[in-house]
């Protein structure tokens, strides 16, 4: 396979290392029979927007073993995107839009961050793609900075992607899905979602064919993001869901046809706690080898603007709704065992003010815990020590003494260390026969008090 920048071999959450900011991850299963994850990327030293100027491909033939492919398409090979101006909020085709959440964004809510620096609008970038193979070729869709939407096509899956045209339509987070008949559709929106079946040509909407309020913020709890797959006889459209105040959740509606009408079932996943600065969530579902996956992305470095891509496997009741998961470590691997180093890259969820961040923000593959207070908490999901364990060994920097519990509810008390001066603090302990959530609650800390990992013997 040709236009490989690097392989990762993980199976855990966050899927990629942590100098990869891969979000708005689409997942399809390809012609090759690989599953292909199409997403825009952060830029570690631009922290004030969400500005992408490369789109990339990951793919997989086993979900542990990852190749990150070179960027398959850049900004600079699309001619029109203009600079962002004066416009803050895309309405698409919609018309006029007025509803609470752009009351409260128009208003200044959570224009910044939880470093307390104010974003901003970039210009000339491109973001949340997705993807699809019809008739032998591929082609990538994607929004730009100037509301505009464009369409590139590839002789392969990861790309390179070239031959960009641009979409009679405007808006943001387009999603394209290929019918079992072979028709083609193709959504985008905020606020309001769109859809439409696509011509042949795959590089235009048949405008006559648009339907708008597919999913609504009123009825749907709709943000942006929407995603559609088919599984059965039920479409369902996938989407950053507001239920939980801030679009932090994947929620999605149902319907017997591809432009609707849709009826909201609920939230499949939320990252409200993966980081204190959490904004927002976009993803997907598929099905790969005969199983179900949702992908969604994580926020990180207590910054809204720099998100990492995530997986858990989902199921599906007998009625095709499907059972909500929560945010874990192990995502599409196994739990913790004693032996294995704990990285605080892994944890799935924080609380308090503490979050995860490479030592060195540029080039670092490994988080640290950091900015820390007195009774944050990191949660890991899951460890098994069914097996026995005797010993714990928690590596940091500075001085600070935390207490490690298994269970949600602080079940058990595993041990109490103190770290002293960023040596190695050892503990003895008794947990045989014990699985499930580990929690690191931090008791007394001083101002430059970090978590590296953690090892159980």
């Amino acid at each position: 396979m040709d236009n490989i920048e690097r392989i990762y071999c993980n199976s855990r959450n966050p899927i990629l290392p942590s100098n990869y900011l891969i979000s708005d991850v689409e997942g399809h299963q390809m012609q090759d029979g690989r599953l292909y994850l199409y997403g825009d990327v952060g830029n570690p030293e631009i922290d004030d927007t969400y500005e992408s100027y490369v789109l990339k491909v990951v793919s997989t033939s086993d979900m542990k073993k990852w190749v990150i492919h070179n960027s398959c398409l850049c900004s600079e090979q699309i001619p029109w995107v203009q600079e962002a101006g004066d416009s803050k909020w895309i309405f698409s085709e919609a018309g006029e839009v007025d509803t609470p959440m752009l009351r409260k964004l128009n208003a200044g809510y959570r224009e910044t961050n939880a470093k307390g620096k104010k974003g901003r609008m970039a210009s000339s970038f491109i973001y949340a793609p997705d993807a699809a193979e019809y008739e032998g070729k591929y082609y990538l869709y994607f929004p730009c900075s100037d509301s505009s939407e464009g369409v590139a096509v590839s002789e392969e899956p990861q790309g390179p992607f070239h031959d960009v045209r641009r979409m009679n339509c405007k808006g943001i987070d387009p999603a394209v899905f290929v019918d079992d008949d072979g028709q083609a559709y193709y959504y985008w929106g905020q606020f309001r979602g769109c859809g439409a079946k696509l011509k042949r040509n795959m590089t235009e909407i048949d405008r006559s064919t648009m339907t708008i309020d597919l999913v609504t913020e009123e009825e749907h709890h709709f943000h942006e993001g929407m995603s559609i797959r088919k599984r059965g006889n039920y479409y369902y459209c996938i989407y950053a869901d507001i239920t939980s105040t801030d679009p932090t959740s994947l929620g999605y509606a149902m319907s017997k046809s591809p432009l609707g009408p849709y009826e909201y079932k609920g939230v499949i996943i939320d990252n409200k706690e993966c980081d204190p600065d959490t904004w927002n969530n976009h993803g997907s579902i598929v099905e790969f080898k005969g199983s179900w996956y949702v992908f969604y992305h994580r926020t990180v470095r207590g910054n809204k603007f720099f998100r990492r891509v995530c997986a858990e496997p989902i199921e599906f009741r007998e009625d095709g709704t499907i059972i909500p998961v929560i945010m874990t470590s192990q995502g599409l691997g196994e739990p913790f065992r004693p032996g294995e180093d704990i990285e605080m890259t892994y944890a799935c969820g924080l609380l308090g003010t503490c979050y995860l961040e490479p030592e060195d923000p540029i080039n670092g593959e490994h988080d640290v815990l950091k900015n820390i207070s007195c009774g944050d908490t990191a949660i890991f999901r899951y460890v098994d020590f069914s097996s026995g364990v005797s010993s714990v060994k928690v590596s940091g920097n500075s001085t600070g003494t935390i207490r490690l519990y298994l269970g949600e509810e602080r079940n058990l008390l595993l041990a109490e260390l103190t770290i002293h001066g960023g040596e190695d603090a050892f503990s003895l302990i008794e947990a045989e026969n014990k699985t499930g959530t580990l929690l690191v609650e931090v008791l007394d800390c001083d101002s430059k008090f970090q978590i590296k990992k953690i090892r159980f013997e």
